[in-house]
């Protein structure tokens, strides 16, 4: 089921990331919580991206998606829809210490993951000793 949503009559609604949870607010004054919440969201996806395993301790928004080392925008899309599009850098540390800049792209409905200037489309998958 598909369902467009008014804010004019849920004005206090956020979209989520069904797998992630991404707490976005629409508005310009989102609070102090809902920033953390945001930040926490693309934290849980860089993680889960890496099985889960590891960490990520630095997450900051960017102020231009096109800043992400190897994005490329779908020539699909409507230019009006690269306002929706918003993104983070995210240094991720592997339990062995090697360290990764990451960035996250999102549209809303998705996270996109980019390292080394390419777009990471499989997530790992926790190897068993």
């Amino acid at each position: 089921m598909i369902a467009h949503i008014d804010p004019a009559f849920l004005p206090d609604f956020q979209p989520k990331c069904a797998l992630h949870g991404l707490a976005r607010t629409a508005y310009l004054n989102e609070t102090v919580q809902e920033r953390e919440a945001e930040l926490e969201s693309v934290r849980r996806f860089v993680l889960w991206m890496h099985a889960d395993m590891g960490r990520v301790p630095l997450v900051s928004r960017i102020a231009e998606v096109k800043a992400i080392p190897g994005y490329e925008r779908d020539e699909e899309d409507d230019e009006d829809e690269e306002d929706e599009e918003i993104g983070w850098a995210a240094r991720y540390e592997a339990p062995d210490g090697v360290r990764i800049d990451s960035y996250v792209a999102s549209d809303y409905d998705q996270f996109f993951l980019y390292e080394n200037g390419v777009l990471i489309e499989q997530r790992q998958i926790e190897q068993v000793a």
